[in-house]
C-alpha cells in the first residue's frame, strides 16, 4: 500500500515535471494543485447569483472554499461589478484569501463569517473603502482586527459576536463615529469602562452586546446612547431592573434581553415604552445558562399586551398559561407572536383564534387539544401556524405557508434585525424556512 502511494506521488512529479516544460513559472501547478479537485461551487458560479429588489447577491456559503480558490472567484468578480453583496460563510478562507478580497472594488456588502481570516484578515478587508457591511462573525478576529475595522470611515454595520475582541478592540469601535450597528461579544467578561464609552456614542442606532457580566449599571449607561433604537443584550444578568434601565430609553422600537434573568416586573417595564414594536424575552441554552433565564408569566404578557404599538412578541420557554394568551389575543397591532415552550391550552388558543391582526403564530410544545386547534384553524388570516409537540397536533408541523419566501424570511427569522444583514443567509438556505 505504501510502496504503491510512493509510485503514484513519484508519477504525479514526473506529470508535473512534463507539464512545466515551456511553461513559465508563474503557471507551474504544484503537487497539491494536482491533486485538488476543482472546487463544485466555482464550477457552477453563475447559478449561485441572487437577484432581488434590484441588487445581485453571489452566495458561496458552506462551498469549501480555501485561500487558492480566492484568486478564481475575485477574477470573476471583476468581470461581473454588478453584483455588489458577496457571502462566504462557512468555509476556509484565511488571512491570505482575506487579503485578495480586500482588492475587490465592487463588492459593499461582504459576509466572512465562520472562516479563519483572523487579526491579520480583518485589517487587510479594513483597507477595502467601499465596504460598508461586514459580517464576521466567528472568525477569529482579535483586537487588533477590531482596531483597523474601526478605522474604516465608510463601514456603517459590523457583525462581530463570537470573537476573542476584548477591551482594547471594544474600546476602538464603542468610539466608532462612523458604524450605526454593531453586533460584538463571546460572553466573556468586557471592561465596564468600555461601556462608558459606549454610552458617549452618538452614531450608533442598532446594538448587540453579549458579554456575560453585563449589570444594571451597564444598561443605565446603554440607555443614554441617543441614537439607538435597536438593542440585544441576551445571555447577562440584567433582571428586572436593567430591563427598568433601558425603558428609560425614548428611541428604542426594538429590544431582544433573552436570558437575562428577568420576569414580569422587567416586562412591564418595557411594555411602557412608547416606541417599542418588538419585544423578545425568550429562554435559549437555558441548560447552560441555569442563572440566566427569564421567568415572564400571564402577568408579564398582560401587561405587553397593553401596549398598542407592538408588532411582533416573542416569549419562547417562559411561564404563560391561558390567561396570558387570552390578553395577547385582544391586542390589535400584533402581527407575529411566537410563544413556543409555555403552558397554553385550549382555553388560551380559542381566544388566540379570535384575533384579526395575527399572521404569524407559534404555539409549538404548549398543552393545546383538537378544540384549540380546531378553533386557530378557523382563522384564515394567520398565514403561518405552528403546532409542534402538542397534545392535539396534526400531523403538519406548519398548517399554513401562504407567504412570500423573502417576506416571510424578512418577517420571521429577522424580524427587527437589520434585513440585509438578516436576509441573505436564508436566502440561500430555503430549508431553514419549512417547506410544504
Amino acid at each position: 500500500m505504501f510502496r504503491n502511494s510512493v509510485f503514484i506521488l513519484s508519477s504525479l512529479i514526473s506529470l508535473m515535471s512534463f507539464s512545466m516544460i515551456g511553461n513559465s513559472s508563474n503557471n507551474r501547478l504544484t503537487v497539491v494543485e494536482l491533486l485538488r479537485k476543482p472546487n463544485k461551487c466555482l464550477a457552477q458560479v453563475n447559478d449561485k447569483v441572487i437577484e432581488y429588489s434590484g441588487m445581485k447577491f453571489l452566495i458561496m456559503d458552506d462551498c469549501m472554499l480555501n485561500d487558492e480558490d480566492i484568486s478564481r472567484l475575485c477574477t470573476y468578480l471583476e468581470e461581473h461589478k454588478d453584483i455588489s453583496l458577496l457571502s462566504l460563510s462557512n468555509n476556509n478562507i484565511g488571512p491570505e484569501g482575506a487579503s485578495q478580497l480586500a482588492e475587490i472594488s465592487s463588492i459593499t456588502y461582504l459576509d466572512i463569517s465562520k472562516n479563519p481570516i483572523g487579526s491579520d484578515g480583518a485589517a487587510a478587508i479594513a483597507n477595502n473603502l467601499r465596504l460598508e457591511i461586514i459580517n464576521a462573525l466567528d472568525s477569529g478576529v482579535g483586537d487588533t482586527g477590531a482596531i483597523a475595522l474601526a478605522k474604516n470611515p465608510r463601514l456603517k454595520r459590523l457583525v462581530l459576536l463570537n470573537n476573542p475582541i476584548d477591551s482594547d478592540g471594544f474600546l476602538a469601535l464603542a468610539k466608532s463615529t462612523t458604524l450605526d450597528t454593531l453586533w460584538i461579544g463571546d460572553l466573556s467578561p468586557i471592561d465596564h469602562e468600555c461601556i462608558a464609552a459606549l454610552g458617549q456614542n452618538k452614531t450608533l442606532s442598532a446594538l448587540g452586546l453579549y458579554y456575560s457580566n453585563l449589570g444594571v449599571n451597564d444598561a443605565v449607561l446603554i440607555a443614554q446612547m441617543p441614537s439607538l433604537t435597536s438593542l440585544a443584550m441576551g445571555y447577562s444578568n440584567l433582571g428586572d431592573e436593567g430591563a427598568i434601565a433601558l425603558a428609560a430609553n425614548e428611541h428604542i422600537n426594538f429590544i431582544d434581553l433573552s436570558n437575562t434573568n428577568l420576569g414580569s416586573r422587567g416586562a412591564a417595564a418595557l411594555a411602557a415604552m412608547d416606541n417599542l414594536e418588538f419585544v423578545q424575552l425568550s429562554n435559549y441554552d437555558d441548560m447552560d445558562f441555569p442563572n440566566l433565564v427569564n421567568h415572564v408569566d400571564d402577568q408579564g404578557a398582560e401587561a405587553l399586551a397593553s401596549n398598542p404599538h407592538l408588532s411582533s412578541i416573542v416569549l419562547e420557554n417562559n411561564q404563560l398559561g391561558d390567561a396570558g394568551a387570552e390578553a395577547l389575543a385582544k391586542n390589535t397591532s400584533i402581527n407575529i407572536l411566537m410563544l413556543a415552550h409555555n403552558n397554553i391550552g385550549d382555553l388560551g388558543a380559542v381566544a388566540l383564534a379570535q384575533n384579526t391582526t395575527l399572521w404569524y403564530l407559534d404555539l409549538a410544545y404548549n398543552q393545546i387539544g383538537i378544540t384549540g386547534i380546531d378553533a386557530l384553524l378557523q382563522n384564515t388570516n394567520i398565514a403561518n401556524i405552528w403546532f409542534e409537540g402538542n397534545p392535539g397536533s396534526p400531523r403538519d408541523n406548519l398548517i399554513r405557508r401562504k407567504l412570500d419566501l423573502f417576506d416571510q424570511i424578512t418577517k420571521t427569522h429577522c424580524l427587527g434585525y437589520d434585513k440585509v444583514l438578516c436576509k441573505i443567509p436564508f436566502v440561500t438556505k430555503p430549508l431553514s424556512v419549512p417547506s410544504n
